[in-house]
């Protein structure tokens, strides 16, 4: 068992879908799951949201050309979703 399957692990049965680095403006999901190939020290869970379920105030600091995003927290979403 690696560090990558540990984390893997505790994400999973945590409820997280991947790892963002706030500084450093970066998330995984599993599906490319840590793609720099280097976890870093400031990596934290995440939860994959998808950007046009972003309320408007939150779009403002997301590239609008991405198709979805990881944030640490759950983020409020506009209205309707969960």
């Amino acid at each position: 068992m690696t560090v990558v399957d540990i984390i893997v692990n505790y994400l999973e049965e945590n409820g997280f879908d991947g790892l963002c680095n706030p500084d450093g403006e970066c998330g995984c999901c599993f599906c490319d799951f840590v793609p720099c190939e280097n976890v870093e020290i400031e990596c934290r869970p995440a939860y994959k949201v998808a950007y046009n379920d972003l309320s408007e105030d939150q779009k403002k600091y997301i590239d609008s050309d991405c198709e979805w995003c990881m944030f640490p927290e759950k983020p409020l979403l506009k209205e309707g979703k969960i």
